[in-house]
């Protein structure tokens, strides 16, 4: 048996855990459940656009919202009962289109959001670094601190 790499990439692959409980439309939240149990945190947006299970037992939810006029997308990572380990939140004002799964291999969840001109690509490391900024239009939920998740642009706007 080998051990990956901490900085390497842990693979994904789609899950059916998560389910959306409740929303809070007004505030743009929902809570979650997890193999039904009801989960504490609240979380933005109100959608499970895409939930994937993570070699580690972690969860990872793509949350979007349903607004016509401005997108986003919340990128959770979860541990294994349910609680938030890290989050990237993104989305574009008069923006059309939402997520969409392009790609799952053993480098990442590829993406697009939003629209189909802005290619990403999603991966989740074994343990918390420092990372390079996000592309435009993301932030990290916790500023200043390590992050699992990592967000590169794989195309550029031209």
């Amino acid at each position: 048996m080998t051990t990956a790499d901490s900085s390497s990439p842990l693979a994904l692959r789609k899950s059916t855990r998560l389910a959306v409980h409740s929303t809070d439309d007004s505030k743009g939240e929902c809570q979650l459940a997890l193999n039904g149990n009801l989960l504490a945190d609240r979380f933005d947006n109100t959608i499970l656009d895409a939930q994937y299970e993570v070699a580690d037992g972690c969860l990872l939810a793509v949350l979007g919202s349903d607004s016509p006029w401005d997108v986003t997308a919340s990128l959770y990572l979860l541990d294994s009962t349910g609680r938030i380990i890290d989050a990237i939140h993104g989305g574009g004002m008069f923006v059309a289109g939402g997520f969409a799964e392009v790609g799952l291999d053993a480098a990442g969840l590829t993406f697009v959001f939003p629209g189909v001109e802005n290619r990403y690509r999603l991966s989740v490391s074994q343990r918390a670094a420092w990372r390079s900024p996000l592309p435009s239009g993301w932030r990290y939920q916790r500023w200043w601190a390590t992050h699992r998740l990592q967000l590169l642009q794989l195309n550029r706007p031209t």
